[in-house]
């Protein structure tokens, strides 16, 4: 019975979903604005976006979340709270790069899921060193 309701209400979805929400998100923080939005260099990074592709994969395998349905709206939600509006068009490249096989996205999101897959925790520490070493932080400023 309990199984049932925990597939019943997606316990377990949700946990994962918000587990990544805001594990994910944190590595971005010290390159946000103060509207929150991040550097625009980062909407084509192969590195990034196919590492937080890994990251949400990996982590959701390792709870037993298997369905692409269910891991696609995982990943669409981290997306969206990173690229907030251009979230879309940010997915829809990704998608191209993982469907063209291009060689350093598929590299970058392998690693990912490698340092995901199979931990307990999310460490993701990797993550956030690569972004501030590699990327300057966003400068809009609210007036």
């Amino acid at each position: 019975m309990t199984n049932f309701l925990a597939k019943m209400f997606s316990f377990k979805f949700n946990r994962c979903k918000s587990h990544l929400i805001k594990h994910i998100s944190a590595c971005f923080d010290p390159l946000r604005d103060e509207l929150g939005t991040v550097p625009t260099e980062l909407h084509t990074s192969k590195y990034v976006t196919a590492s937080m592709l890994g990251i949400c994969a990996g982590y959701a395998k390792q709870l037993d979340i298997t369905s692409t349905d269910k891991i696609a709206l995982i990943t669409d939600a981290v997306f969206e709270e990173i690229f907030r509006r251009d979230a879309t068009e940010v997915l829809t490249m990704t998608d191209q790069w993982r469907d063209g096989h291009d060689d350093e996205f598929i590299k970058a999101y392998n690693e990912a899921m490698q340092k995901t897959d199979g931990k307990d925790t999310l460490e993701l520490d990797w993550l956030k060193t690569y972004l501030v070493d590699n990327f300057k932080p966003s400068t809009n400023l609210m007036l």
